[in-house]
């Protein structure tokens, strides 16, 4: 599982409450589940805050969750997007195909999928939490950061960041 100072780290956010509460999944304000995070970014939905069950609440106003567990970002709607966007990667496949070809100067990071027919370079260096499609070419020197994900038919060329 993800802690909420992980999740903070992800999306560039500050940590209110404890941030070593665990977090699984993601939910709606208005129908919090216990161990998810969600987040509040219109006062619509304020009315929700006091009754959601979710258990972390990403927001741009510290007021609003001073008593709750939470993270504090500029854009609210791009954060849950980069949430939403890391848990859709803990749910991938782990792992590399083997049609792919790596060269052993590459270095992989860990929890990393890579697809079929994809050809890394040597010393690419690529971080953790990575997906890489189906029928790529990561060239010489290329670096991808962890949390990255690649879709399919696409060439990165050498040096490349």
């Amino acid at each position: 599982m993800t802690t909420l100072s992980d999740i903070a780290n992800i999306i560039g956010g500050l940590v209110v409450g404890d941030p070593s509460l665990m977090i699984n999944g993601v939910s709606a304000i208005d129908n919090g589940k216990s161990g998810t995070i969600t987040f509040i970014s219109n006062n619509k939905y304020k009315k929700f805050l006091d009754i959601t069950k979710a258990s972390a609440i990403i927001s741009n106003d510290k007021k609003l969750i001073a008593t709750k567990n939470g993270i504090i970002v500029e854009d609210p709607k791009l954060a849950i997007v980069k949430v939403l966007d890391y848990f859709s990667l803990s749910e991938q496949e782990i792992g590399i195909h083997e049609s792919a070809q790596i060269d052993p100067k590459a270095i992989i990071g860990k929890n990393v999928f890579i697809g079929p027919n994809t050809v890394i370079d040597a010393e690419v260096k690529i971080g953790d939490n990575v997906v890489i499609g189906s029928n790529n070419v990561i060239s010489n020197g290329v670096i991808i950061d962890s949390h990255t994900k690649m879709h399919s038919n696409i060439h990165l060329y050498p040096g490349t960041y």
